[in-house]
């Protein structure tokens, strides 16, 4: 990202989210380019699901570490096992950068969460930066497990303030969350 284009989101994210969640949005981006370290309180929902940005190899350790059983890459221009990575249970779901994932992916998102979580392990969802697509999938995983889609955003939230959804991903969810209430 040159430049111009991040002082453009800092103002931008300064105006529409305040000085605190650009603060926090700022340390996750020292964080994940410089320290290449997770934050544990700024990705764990809940104690199955985890949202947060790509990270190298030592934030993948870290995550080993953590108990990640299974990862979610919602990065259409980067494929974790690119990196060589070897978590015992890995989907990749293809998503351009500012949309949201399709309503098979996110199923098949909520269906891997499941198959995970009920074996006991832990998932971590991400994508570049952790604050448009990852949150995205991680709502659809809270809505299949009974939270209306505002109650998934706030969740998400209470973690993860910093999160900029675009409207294409808000109507994604919302549309998602309809689905399941007609199955």
């Amino acid at each position: 990202m040159d430049l111009a284009k991040f002082l453009r989101l800092f103002r931008v994210r300064l105006v529409t989210q305040g000085v605190r969640a650009t603060f926090w949005w700022l340390f996750n981006v020292f964080n994940r380019l410089v320290l290449d370290r997770p934050i544990r309180e700024q990705c764990e929902i809940t104690p199955h699901l985890f949202v947060g940005a790509q990270f190298r190899q030592g934030g993948w350790r870290i995550l080993e570490r953590w108990g990640i059983r299974g990862v979610i890459n919602l990065r259409a221009e980067f494929d974790d096992r690119q990196l060589g990575l070897d978590f015992p249970a890995y989907l990749h779901l293809p998503t351009v950068d500012d949309a949201a994932p399709s309503l098979e992916d996110l199923q098949a998102g909520v269906e891997f969460y499941r198959q995970i979580k009920n074996e006991g392990g832990k998932v971590y969802i991400h994508c570049g930066a952790g604050v448009g697509r990852a949150p995205s999938m991680a709502a659809a995983c809270l809505i299949s497990e009974g939270l209306t889609p505002s109650q998934a955003w706030a969740k998400i939230r209470q973690v993860r303030i910093f999160i900029r959804l675009t409207r294409v991903q808000q109507e994604q969810i919302e549309r998602f969350a309809e689905r399941l209430s007609q199955q």
